[in-house]
């Protein structure tokens, strides 16, 4: 019998001398979060998402990562992320790398999402407070716009906006504590009064425009009330219609809206009439009449002036006048020096102005040409206007000033203060003997001087006369004089100035009168201004007539006296 046979194979493992066996090393784990990575912030469109690593073990971030959908999102590695609109719709996570001695790993948070679309920019909201102002006050709702953003105001004078001005303001902390944003020391306005303008506002944050207002318009009004420049005491003679021209500064609708005498008047456009157009007779006792009008703006403003119309006794003056004139009567004027063309306009020119006294001593100008003066007229008051270079109206003549040896000279006038401005003269072919003029040699430059000549012999010299003053002074005045033959008394609006006493020597024959100029050789020291009416008697009116006459020719004027 065959036997079966088994076979072994054996290693043999030397035991070290005298020692135990040598363990396995355990391996260095590989890095592990013991927190997950986490997100934070608003899930929307334009807000910054915030990353947090978690809390790692066997190692330390080495990289960072956003993710789009699960995919990288191309430069997105730090621990805050701008949501763009790219990610709208998506969800979005953090990842987070880190390595140790055991390794690398990563963790990737939760995913946030889906991202909600970013809300539009509440714009600001623009009212006009007050048009009033120049430029208006505006009221503005600021919207979303944060400190440092940029509000550009845009204003046009049309709606299109078709060729828009522009002003930046950076929205600041102060504009916050404020309340306001206040634009009124960046120079825009201010506009023409009516104008209609229209503004709106952009905001710029960064450069990038964020939104723009409502579009708002305003017609521009002034605020302030309009300013009366028409004359509140008028002199009206008796019988004649009554035509006071009402005057502001501004476009205005007038009416009227009280006064003792209201019901006596009416107005026709913006001139003050007596009731129906009628007329007032004087009575001597009770001839003043009060009415108080009211001027009214576009804009709403108003203000109001009492008139008081004083009626005047028709020929409350002496009648033996050898020179009376007047503005107001169109029937006296004519733009020849011929009388054929009567003075119709505002702007005639006057070659004659007829004296209204018996002696038919009627003025003329040396030609018609430029040197004729002209009729004025605001539609109240009427006047003719001297140039003070040429204009000159004469009578070739003695008029009996200086021969009569007695006079009163009284003229309604404005006159310029400039010297060497001659009113009225008497003089002969070489020498001036008589003027009633503003002079070169007083000292005060508006004083009146008048000069009494014997041939060449100055009597009174060009010294002023004290209580003269004013007389030239470019405001209205009733500048006179009387003459007893051996003193002169100045009179400015009735009030009397220091008579000048003169010796009086012999008489002369006068080759011309002129009005606003000198007759020698030729006419020359031209006076500038205008004249309403002269009255001139060949006799020293009694005080009571100078009363009169004053106050007659004051009238003339719009004044009372």
């Amino acid at each position: 019998m065959r036997g079966l046979g088994f076979g072994f194979n054996f290693r043999l493992a030397a035991r070290p001398a005298g020692g135990a066996p040598t363990p396995t090393p355990t391996p260095t784990p590989a890095p592990s979060w013991s927190v997950q990575p986490s997100i934070t912030g608003t899930p929307t469109v334009g807000e910054t998402l915030t990353g947090s690593d978690g809390t790692i073990s066997n190692g330390t971030v080495s990289a960072r990562a956003w993710l789009r959908a699960g995919t990288q999102i191309s430069g997105a590695t730090g621990g805050t992320y701008l949501l763009v609109e790219a990610d709208e719709g998506e969800n979005i996570s953090y990842r987070v790398s880190a390595s140790g001695a055991g390794g690398s790993a990563q963790a990737t948070s939760d995913p946030v999402g889906p991202i909600d679309p970013e809300p539009e920019f509440v714009a600001p909201t623009l009212t006009v407070t007050d048009n009033t102002t120049n430029p208006p006050e505006f009221s503005i709702d600021t919207g979303d716009a944060v400190i440092g953003d940029t509000f550009r105001l845009i204003w046009d004078d049309n709606s299109g906006f078709t060729t828009p001005e522009d002003l930046d303001h950076v929205f600041s902390s102060d504009d916050v504590l404020d309340g306001e944003i206040n634009w009124e020391s960046e120079g825009f306005g201010p506009f023409d009064v009516s104008d209609t303008i229209f503004w709106k506002i952009e905001v710029y944050r960064s450069a990038a425009l964020m939104a723009t207002s409502n579009p708002v318009s305003a017609t521009i009004l002034d605020g302030i009330a309009p300013t009366i420049t028409s004359a509140s005491t008028i002199g009206n003679i008796e019988a004649e219609v009554l035509a006071h021209s009402l005057i502001a500064n501004e476009t205005v609708e007038w009416a009227i809206v009280g006064g003792a005498d209201a019901a006596d008047f009416e107005l026709s456009s913006s001139t003050l009439r007596y009731a129906s157009n009628g007329t007032k007779a004087y009575t001597g006792t009770d001839d003043s009449y009060s009415v108080t009008v009211r001027a009214t703006d576009t804009a709403g403003n108003w203000s109001e002036q009492t008139i008081t119309v004083t009626v005047i006794e028709a020929e409350a003056i002496p009648t033996d006048y050898i020179v009376k004139l007047e503005a107001d009567d169109l029937s006296s004027m004519f733009q020849t020096i011929t009388g054929t063309t009567p003075v119709a306009i505002d702007g005639d020119a006057v070659g004659t102005w007829r004296n209204k006294a018996a002696n038919a001593r009627h003025l003329t100008a040396p030609a018609n040409d430029n040197t004729r003066p002209i009729y004025r007229t605001d539609g109240t008051l009427h006047w003719v206007e001297a140039d003070g270079s040429n204009d000159v109206l004469a009578w070739a003549g003695d008029m009996g000033l200086y021969n009569s040896g007695a006079c009163s000279v009284f003229v309604a006038v404005r006159g310029n203060p400039a010297p060497d401005r001659t009113l009225i003269a008497e003089g002969g072919s070489t020498s001036c003997w008589y003027t009633c003029e503003r002079a070169g040699n007083p000292t005060a430059s508006t004083q009146a001087a008048i000069i009494r000549r014997d041939g060449a012999i100055d009597m009174l010299g060009a010294a002023p006369f004290s209580g003269a003053t004013n007389a030239f002074d470019n405001t209205d005045n009733v500048v006179g004089h009387t003459d007893n033959g051996s003193s002169i008394t100045p009179y400015v609006d009735g009030t009397a100035g220091t008579a000048r006493s003169y010796t009086r020597t012999g008489t002369f024959t006068p080759s011309y009168f002129t009005l606003f100029g000198l007759r020698r050789t030729s006419f020359e020291q031209y006076f500038a201004g205008r004249v309403y009416a002269v009255l001139i008697y060949p006799r020293v009116v009694n005080s009571t007539e100078r009363a009169q006459i004053v106050t007659y020719l004051a009238a003339k004027m719009g004044r009372t006296l």
